[in-house]
């Protein structure tokens, strides 16, 4: 009998770590020509909907200056069984600009939180020059042997000190958005991605170069329509000896309301074996009586039936002084031809409503929180009874956040001894509102 040989080839892989997110699978098949067009489309889709979407304006800005302070995000199985899958805590400097985040997600591998912290530079003209953050990802093995590809993830947690760059030219506009991940073994910033834009004289955006470790260089050149929306773009793919080569266009179209608001994009490819334009995907937004954006519904063309069949839909709810109080994300069910709520994404603001909504105990009567003493002198004691991280946030009776940290499950023991005597609020937020509960501090 002959030997046999066994080749066993152990290589190790980097992959990012990420909570499941199921709120954009859909039941239909999808097939393109070229498996890049559908995630390029949405990409692009994305980042022109921060131009054309509804910036919604405070009515009573000038009354109550509040920021965006803290998300949580629940994913639901079903209506009545939901997990925190993410929490976001924003802090900023004197002059309102964001300075750190603390973003909490939810791994569903190893069953717990992973916090990664971001800190947020600026130059002397204000332009967002770094973004300094920790990068989790796991560790597991690719497995190569004669008899075909195996792959085996791994258990090692590891966390990467990364960084997002930006460079911008004389007149403001971003030249270079670069990443960058920290080698501890070698101590250099190894470059991950990176794009370089484009602009003609007057200042608009006429191509992007784009190069990655996870895909092949590509450039697009852009066309806008009279309301500067990006109307087509044509690909570009670059060859091992850097020649560019051209791929494919791509082309946009927009449907507008009475009040010039996008109310429809359509996008479509150029087909190479059809000789024609082919649907790809369609964007439907609905907006509110005051102007802000009530609905996104999302679908894409299914190539078998030759039809549009909806993929996603976010619905938008606002507080009383019109910010983002509420966001509602669903997934189309083709069998039960219905939308399943996938996520809710609650938002908190710094200013808290101090005349509602206040509660004059120490929370001896809430399952989840205890507070103590109150007053209090040097250390307040939060005991947090829950399974989960929570965050809190104290106010002046001006509504200045004055004190925020991150609630550990346990007990927690705060120093207040920098805080003047006087009355304060502090608030948690919990499940779906922010309860707010007036603090006595007595040096």
């Amino acid at each position: 009998m002959k030997n046999t040989i066994f080749l066993l080839l152990i290589i190790p892989t980097i992959t990012f770590s990420q909570s499941n997110d199921h709120s954009n699978k859909h039941s239909q098949p999808v097939k393109h020509q070229d498996s890049l067009v559908y995630s390029r489309i949405s990409s692009q889709i994305g980042e022109m909907e921060k131009n054309f979407m509804a910036v919604y304006q405070l009515k009573k800005a000038e009354a109550v200056p509040s920021l965006l302070d803290s998300t949580r995000t629940y994913q639901f199985n079903s209506l009545k069984d939901s997990i925190l899958v993410d929490r976001t805590l924003l802090t900023y400097n004197a002059t309102g600009v964001l300075k750190n985040k603390s973003n909490y997600i939810w791994n569903d591998y190893y069953k717990k939180m992973l916090n990664n912290q971001y800190e947020y530079l600026y130059n002397k003209t204000g332009k967002l020059t770094t973004v300094m953050f920790n990068d989790w990802r796991f560790y597991h093995f690719d497995i190569v042997s004669s008899k075909g590809f195996l792959h085996s993830e791994g258990t090692n947690l590891m966390n990467y000190l990364s960084k997002y760059v930006y460079t911008y030219d004389m007149s403001g506009h971003q030249t270079t958005y670069s990443y960058l991940i920290y080698d501890e073994n070698y101590q250099y910033w190894g470059a991950w991605a990176e794009t370089q834009d484009f602009y003609d004289a007057a200042g608009i955006k006429v191509s992007k170069i784009a190069l990655s470790h996870y895909e092949i260089p590509h450039k697009e050149e852009y066309s806008y329509d009279f309301n500067k929306n990006v109307s087509g773009i044509i690909q570009y793919n670059r060859t091992m000896d850097y020649v560019w080569f051209y791929s494919g266009k791509i082309k946009y179209d927009y449907i507008y309301d009475s009040d010039n608001r996008v109310t429809s994009l359509l996008a479509s490819y150029w087909s190479f074996n059809a000789g024609q334009w082919k649907s790809v995907s369609k964007v439907d937004y609905s907006y509110y009586a005051n102007g802000g954006l009530a609905s996104r519904i999302y679908s894409i063309i299914d190539t078998l039936q030759n039809e549009m069949i909806p993929a996603n839909k976010t619905d938008f709810e606002y507080n009383t002084i019109d910010k983002l109080q509420l966001r509602k994300d669903y997934a189309w069910n083709e069998t039960g031809i219905q939308w399943e709520l996938r996520k809710k994404q609650y938002y908190y603001y710094n200013t808290p409503d101090l005349t509602t909504n206040l509660d004059n105990s120490n929370l001896s009567k809430d399952i989840s929180f205890r507070i103590f003493p109150n007053p209090v002198k040097d250390i307040l004691r939060i005991e947090n009874t829950s399974n989960s991280y929570s965050s809190f946030h104290i106010y002046n009776i001006r509504g200045q956040c004055v004190k925020t940290d991150v609630l550990e499950k346990g007990l927690n023991n705060i120093n207040l001894h920098p805080l003047t005597n006087g009355i304060y609020i502090i608030t948690i937020p919990l499940k779906n509102e922010l309860k707010s509960y007036k603090l006595i501090v007595d040096n």
